[in-house]
This record gives structure tokens, sequence and C-alpha cells, in this order.
């Protein structure tokens, strides 16, 4: 059985090192990942300076404007679909914070081999006054995918959620 299972390993092997891409497309080499994957970071620093300076400018263009993009917010029922909805979500949020910080950490960014698509994960720190009262939401976690469309990244979706509190 053993001796089974590791020639099909094998061949699970074999068969993936030959498969080619579709005709037309191109899989990029390690050094141009490691640009779009740089490319993909920028995005996400000029989203946290945007967040920071409540831009709301520079954070429209960092998001796709389709209908059909999402954020699933920190509210349960917290979904938004399309970048109209965003756009009014911060808007809003614009409207009642006051000194928005937002520090990242753990920071993870892949893109596909075609250089098309990435995805992220990161930590956020987000302190900010509300009310003249003072905030810190810390361990946010943020992950999204990008689309790169003509040689601009966009998030095309995102997820925010809290850690669970201990008891």
């Amino acid at each position: 059985m053993k001796n089974c299972l590791l020639c099909f390993m094998i061949c699970l092997l074999l068969i993936s090192c030959c498969h080619e891409p579709p005709a037309g497309i191109q899989l990029l080499g390690d050094a141009s990942l490691q640009i779009e994957i740089n490319k993909v970071e920028m995005v996400l620093e000029r989203y946290v300076i945007a967040s920071e300076k409540q831009d709301i400018d520079l954070i429209q263009n960092i998001w796709a404007p389709d209908s059909d993009i999402i954020v699933f917010g920190t509210e349960g029922s917290e979904r938004l679909t399309g970048w109209s909805q965003i756009q009014e979500a911060f808007n809003d949020q614009f409207a009642q914070l006051e000194q928005p910080y937002l520090s990242v950490r753990d920071q993870v960014v892949n893109v596909n081999s075609t250089g098309t698509t990435a995805w992220f994960s990161e930590i956020v720190s987000y302190s900010f006054i509300r009310g003249n009262k003072p905030y810190n939401l810390e361990g946010v976690r943020f992950t999204g995918v990008l689309e790169k469309r003509d040689s601009t990244w966009y998030i095309v979706q995102s997820h925010l959620s809290l850690p669970a509190i201990s008891e």
C-alpha cells in the first residue's frame, strides 16, 4: 500500500511539473513576482496613509470602482457591496473619528503566478478619538484581495475582524 501511495505521489509531482500555462498566459519569474508584491505593499501603505489623513479621494484610487466589490467589517451584519456603499461607510467613519492612527504588523502579501491577483493578511492597531474619548483597537485582522488592471492594483475584497475577548 505504501508503494502504491509513493508511486501515486511521484506521478502527481511529475504531472504538476509538466503542466504548461494556457496559451497567451505568461508566468512571472521570481524577480517579477517580487516587484508585484512590492507594488501591492505600496498600495496597502497608501491605504494606511489615506485612512490616517481621512482622504476619501486617495481611498477611492485604491478601491476598484465596481458595484460588486465587498467589505466585511467588524460588526456582525456589516457587509458593504460596491464602491458607493464603501465610500459612504468611509465618509461616515471620517465624520465621527478624529486623529486616526494605524500601525500594521505581521503583513503577508502573495501574488499569483501570472501577476494579476494578490491577497494579503495583516494585523492592525487602530487608535482614534471619538466624542472626545480615545479608543485603541488592538489586533484587528485585516485580509483582502487585490486585482491588477492596466498595470494598477486595486482592492476588490476585504475582511476585518476583531479577536475574541479572553475571559
